[in-house]
C-alpha cells in the first residue's frame, strides 16, 4: 500500500466534512452561520492533544515509563471536551431551534467525516506490522 494513501483519503474525509458543514449553513431554508460554531469545535480539538498528549507508541495499558502529570490530563480533558462540543453544540442549536433538522443532519455528518479523517491518519494498516525482532 502507498504511503501516501492515509493521507490522500483523509483529505477526502476533511475536503467532505467541510462541505456538510458549509451546506447545513446554506442549503436549508433557515439560512444562517451557526452551525460553523460546531466546525470551530472540531478544528481547535487536536491542538490540545498535540501539545498535552503522550505519543501514540506508547501502551495505555501497559507499564509507562512516565505517569501522566497534571498538564497532560488537563490537556486530554481539555479535547476530549472540545471533541464532545462539536456535535453537543449543533444538537443544543437544534433544540433550542436555531437551526432545522436538515441543518442538524448535514452539520453530524460534517462532524463524522472530520472524526474519519482524523481516525485514518491515527490508525494503521493491518499489513503494516513492525519488524520487532521475533519470529513466529
Amino acid at each position: 500500500m502507498s504511503p501516501l494513501r492515509p493521507l490522500v483519503l483523509s483529505a477526502f474525509f476533511l475536503v467532505l466534512g467541510f462541505l456538510f458543514i458549509i451546506l447545513a449553513c446554506t442549503a436549508v431554508a433557515q439560512r444562517n452561520a451557526w452551525p460553523l460554531m460546531s466546525l470551530v469545535a472540531y478544528c481547535f480539538a487536536p491542538v490540545p492533544f498535540f501539545l498535552c498528549g503522550r505519543s501514540a507508541d506508547g501502551d495505555d495499558f501497559g507499564d509507562d515509563e512516565e505517569p501522566l502529570d497534571a498538564f497532560n490530563t488537563i490537556g486530554l480533558f481539555v479535547g476530549g471536551m472540545l471533541l464532545v462540543s462539536g456535535p453537543g453544540l449543533a444538537v443544543v442549536l437544534y433544540h433550542t431551534a436555531v437551526i432545522s433538522r436538515p441543518a442538524l443532519v448535514l452539520a453530524l455528518l460534517g462532524g463524522c467525516f472530520f472524526v474519519a479523517a482524523a481516525a485514518v491518519l491515527c490508525v494503521k494498516a493491518e499489513g503494516e506490522e513492525e519488524d520487532d525482532g521475533y519470529d513466529f
